[in-house]
């Protein structure tokens, strides 16, 4: 990589799109992976994996299984219902999570923010727990859990259905789960403390890669492997912490797609394939 590293504040990403000079940003098989300076100096080192330092997939297990034991969904999006619907399926019953990549270099911004500092299932875990400490310490979120149970339950039998729980929390249960759970909080909530800035790294792909690489829209796209040292071609440093994607952004990088040569369409074919 390139002894000087860019960098970017408000004003640059305002006026740019895209992170990188050409001669990555035009390249089909080049992907983008955004993470906090917490990672930088490994990463470097070592290439782009996950490690199980932080949170293993047991320690998602147990917060989800708090929360389904009291009939709740907590309060923050980006909480329990991310665990539930996203992080637990990632492991796929093994203690290994996959390393994700967008398309474009401005896609992977939100990634590179303090709120995300330790990547996606670090944020759930965050907010999940938060959610059940306001849950002990709040009456009104208590109550407010409660009367929605109670007003499913109705709706239900009113339609000759049978109705679902109705849990009251026994709340020395929750502080002792909650208990439990610090220190897995605490080394979640010392990524976000420790953020100093964003980082967006460039990754080049080859086709011995595709076996284990994956693509959706949503999620962009997946990779089982390890990525060493030499595969990462660019690497800038973002100080700023609050950056949207739009539309526009998508659609002018929909040649990534249709690229006959590129890393994506690579990708259908070797789906077509088997």
């Amino acid at each position: 990589m390139h002894p000087s590293i860019p960098t970017f504040r408000d004003l640059e990403l305002q006026e740019c799109e895209t992170l990188f000079e050409s001669d990555i940003d035009q390249d089909p098989w080049v992907q983008y992976h955004a993470t906090s300076s917490v990672y930088e100096e490994r990463i470097d080192a070592e290439g782009l994996q996950w490690t199980s330092n932080v949170f293993s997939a047991a320690d998602v297990l147990d917060v989800i299984r708090v929360f389904r034991s009291m009939n709740w969904g907590g309060t923050h999006k980006g909480g329990y219902v991310v665990l539930g619907s996203f992080s637990l399926a990632d492991f796929q019953g093994e203690d290994f999570k996959p390393i994700y990549f967008r398309e474009n270099s401005l896609h992977s911004l939100p990634y590179a923010t303090r709120d995300f500092a330790g990547g996606e299932t670090a944020r759930a875990l965050r907010y999940a727990i938060r959610d059940l400490e306001s849950y002990l310490a709040e009456k009104s979120v208590r109550d407010q859990h409660l009367h929605k149970q109670r007003h499913n339950a109705i709706s239900l039998v009113s339609g000759s259905t049978v109705p679902g729980r109705v849990v009251r929390v026994n709340l020395n249960w929750l502080e002792e789960k909650i208990e439990q759970l610090r220190p897995l909080r605490e080394r979640c909530e010392a990524l976000k403390e420790h953020h100093e800035y964003g980082v967006v790294y460039a990754v080049r792909f080859a086709r011995k890669d595709i076996p284990a690489l994956s693509y959706s829209s949503s999620m962009g796209l997946r990779c089982d492997a390890p990525i060493p040292p030499e595969k990462i071609v660019g690497k800038v440093r973002i100080f700023v912490d609050d950056r949207g994607n739009g539309a526009e952004l998508y659609l002018k990088n929909r040649w990534r797609h249709e690229d006959p040569n590129g890393l994506l369409a690579a990708l259908v074919e070797a789906e077509k394939n088997g």
